[in-house]
């Protein structure tokens, strides 16, 4: 295990704080033992991404994100979890930048192992302010969508006009979007999907519940390609 609390990371850049799993082997990709059970904790990250590729059992709470440099905010993404199980992002405010939080499961070639593929993701009673090009988003790959992931209780605020594909919060499938507030200056509050792919089969599709969505744009948009959508007893 390993815990990391309490320090100031500035000007570390794209691959400032990364937790690898590393490859194995040649020709069919393969994989090592995955991180496991890593805390990071009450730092401040100035300028510095946290990646982590192909983990399990992570805690990101009570951190500080800023994101300062006008030159490089576009496709910054501070954090960015793929291919990961049992990842917890709770509690940490994101200031600027270009995503907040990019959950992504990229798919693993032919023989790589499954759980790979991601599950038990837990975003929960985060800040995000004025983030370029969204607040927080889920995607995948055909056949490699995320199960088991909750986005809930966070607060999504731009305060000037953004980039012209925005969203506050863009779930997947098998993703719970509920009580979230998003307050946003432009484009769409919650949209569900991108790709138009076909919902593997088991995965269930995307429950959009009880948020408070505030924009002169879309607040919630549907795609299509999903076995099931809820959307419930939302305020926009």
């Amino acid at each position: 295990s390993l815990t990391i609390i309490g320090n100031m990371f500035k000007d570390c850049g794209g691959n400032g704080l990364s937790f690898i799993t590393p490859t194995t082997g040649t020709g069919t990709e393969t994989y090592g033992s995955p991180v496991e059970r890593v805390t990071i904790a009450n730092n401040e990250l100035i300028n510095t991404i946290l990646m982590v590729y192909r983990g399990k059992g992570i805690l990101v709470t009570g951190n500080r994100f800023v994101w300062t440099n006008a030159v490089g905010s576009g496709g910054t993404k501070l954090v960015q979890v793929d291919r990961c199980t049992d990842v917890t992002v709770k509690g940490n405010l994101f200031k600027g930048g270009g995503t907040g939080v990019f959950i992504s499961s990229s798919a693993p070639a032919a023989g790589a192992t499954k759980w790979l593929i991601g599950s038990g993701i837990l975003v929960e009673g985060n800040t995000l302010r004025d983030q370029l090009e969204g607040g927080i988003t889920v995607g995948s790959v055909t056949g490699f969508a995320y199960r088991a992931v909750t986005i809930k209780g966070n607060i999504v605020v731009t305060t000037t006009a953004q980039a012209a594909g925005y969203v506050g919060v863009w779930g997947e499938r098998g993703c719970l979007v509920e009580g979230n507030n998003i307050d946003i200056a432009n484009n769409r509050g919650i949209r569900t999907g991108g790709d138009v792919i076909a919902s593997p089969a088991g995965v269930p599709g995307t429950v959009v519940i009880g948020n408070y969505i505030r924009t002169p744009g879309e607040s919630i948009r549907i795609d299509g390609g999903y076995q099931s959508v809820i959307v419930q007893r939302n305020y926009t």
